[in-house]
């Protein structure tokens, strides 16, 4: 443990130092209090949150936000199949407001067109434009180069047991099961 007038290092292995203090505390405090869990939960957030730190910082010279990114990432990709809002709000995690303010900046930029849907007019779709799609090209390689940062030291066994697991995850969370889990 570090002396109080001390302050830990700004980075993530100090942040988990700091956690996994707090949450041993947390467990002499509170006995039943799945410590491991929680740490695991508290780690995948910092996880998270590192990765869009990382990415929007390699998207700024292109200046676009990762959810930005993410949003072209995924009109580029439904060339076959037309994309709403709806849908991209699911995809990206983002509130509906927030998809809806996204696309609003992406529209303004020309990056992104809305139109209505040719099969059900009551459905807007969104859709690419080459402007959207240069800037995405452009924007890829630094984010691909994130990602390989993050995955780094990891085969490719562990990442189909991490991939295994965030679905299990999801689909636990979406369910609603609660599943016996170790202490």
């Amino acid at each position: 443990m570090s002396k109080p007038d001390q302050p830990k290092a700004a980075n993530a292995l100090g942040d988990l130092d700091d956690l996994r203090e707090r949450m041993q505390s947390l467990k002499q405090r509170q006995s039943d209090y799945p410590q491991h869990l929680g740490l695991l939960s508290r780690t995948a957030v910092l996880v998270e949150k590192r990765m869009t730190e990382r990415c929007t910082a390699a998207l700024k010279p292109h200046g676009i936000s990762y959810v930005m990114y993410q949003c072209l990432v995924l009109a580029y990709a439904a060339c076959e199949r037309p994309l709403t809002p709806t849908e991209l709000a699911r995809a990206t995690g983002e509130r509906s407001t927030n998809v809806t303010h996204i696309c609003d900046e992406l529209l303004r930029r020309e990056l992104i067109t809305r139109r209505p849907d040719e099969t059900d007019r009551r459905r807007v779709v969104i859709e690419l434009t080459a402007a959207g799609e240069q800037l995405l090209h452009r924007a890829q390689k630094p984010i691909w180069a994130t990602w390989q940062q993050r995955y780094a030291g990891l085969d490719k066994a562990s990442l189909g047991l991490l991939e295994a697991s965030l679905e299990t995850q999801l689909r636990n969370l979406d369910g609603g099961q609660v599943p016996r889990t170790p202490q």
